[in-house]
């Protein structure tokens, strides 16, 4: 109900409400998958939170991006209503997260680490006492977990471990190493997913001991236990 859905619409289903304290999430699908540990974590220990939403499918915050969301939304349109949505509401927290690979993701790492501090320099211009974490890209997996999780089977007859390189995209690794370092340069608060779900064996495929409570969905989207996971 509040991801990719009209600006009126999330409105209409209380997607953005005022409240003294709020968590306001924008971006793309990878930000709308950090929902459920957010809303876990209100319930349980910050009930005087409220959490707002603007989401779109391929909808990264990039100020100024040509190009459209899923729903054939302009990219440009939809980031103007989040800047004027946390004008409006003037946020406890801004979280702004995306997926590196997606259909509006910026491939070339400088471009995309300036635009993101320009973003971040704009939502302060309009909510100066907003605190806003960037938080960093999650691990992906070459075609889908659950089929890396299959080929390990295959492979070596036994589940894979809880942390694991096998099928991994390595790329993901340096583009959070690239993004920590230059964002701290640039003063912008950071927080590494990737650092959260990954150790030296590799990264998270599952949250428990039960092989089908997988952390991703697909090839990186968290699934609800995931979700949880990274945010506590």
């Amino acid at each position: 109900i509040c991801h990719s859905v009209p600006l009126q619409t999330a409105y209409d289903n209380g997607c953005i409400k005022s409240a003294d304290k709020s968590i306001f999430i924008l971006g793309d699908s990878y930000a709308a998958s950090l929902f459920s540990g957010i809303d876990e974590l209100v319930k349980k220990r910050y009930n005087d939170y409220t959490i707002k939403q603007l989401t779109d499918g391929n909808g990264p915050l990039f100020l100024n991006k040509e190009g459209e969301t899923n729903e054939g939304t302009s990219l440009v349109q939809i980031n103007n209503d989040r800047i004027d949505a946390v004008q409006k509401n003037k946020p406890s927290i801004v979280l702004i997260a995306w997926m590196i690979n997606g259909k509006n993701g910026i491939p070339d790492k400088i471009e995309a680490t300036a635009r993101l501090v320009a973003t971040v320099n704009e939502i302060k211009k309009v909510s100066p006492y907003s605190r806003v974490i960037v938080i960093g890209p999650v691990p992906e997996w070459n075609i889908t977990l659950h089929r890396q999780v299959i080929n390990f089977y295959h492979a070596n007859h036994k589940p894979p471990p809880r942390y694991m390189s096998y099928g991994l995209n390595f790329e993901i690794k340096s583009w959070d190493k690239y993004l920590r370092d230059q964002l701290q340069i640039a003063d912008v608060e950071y927080i590494s997913a990737y650092e959260q779900l990954c150790n030296q064996d590799g990264c998270l495929t599952r949250v428990s001991n039960n092989i089908s409570d997988l952390s991703a969905v697909d090839w990186g989207h968290l699934t609800k236990s995931g979700s949880i996971f990274l945010i506590n």
